[in-house]
């Protein structure tokens, strides 16, 4: 691979696994009447100097971010 990318990570990895994390988003939520929640305690999709690729698949969706414990509030909330 490295003969055929200048960057592998840039060029054949990160698009790869954006597509694949957009694939998972669309297994979740099919059309505009479906609900559901993706989580993810990889702060990289926060954190890294890539991010804005995958800021990009979720643009359209409203996001929570937050720590461990912040998160079984959220689910708290949820469920009323």
């Amino acid at each position: 691979m490295e003969s055929e990318f200048s960057s592998t990570f840039k060029d054949y990895i990160l698009p790869d696994a954006v597509t694949r994390f957009r694939q998972g988003i669309g297994r979740l939520i099919r059309n505009e009447h479906d609900k559901g929640i993706l989580v993810s305690f990889d702060d990289r999709l926060i954190n890294s100097s890539y991010k804005q690729f995958f800021e990009q698949s979720l643009e359209n969706y409203q996001q929570r971010k937050g720590d461990i414990k912040q998160f079984r509030n959220v689910l708290k909330h949820l469920k009323r």
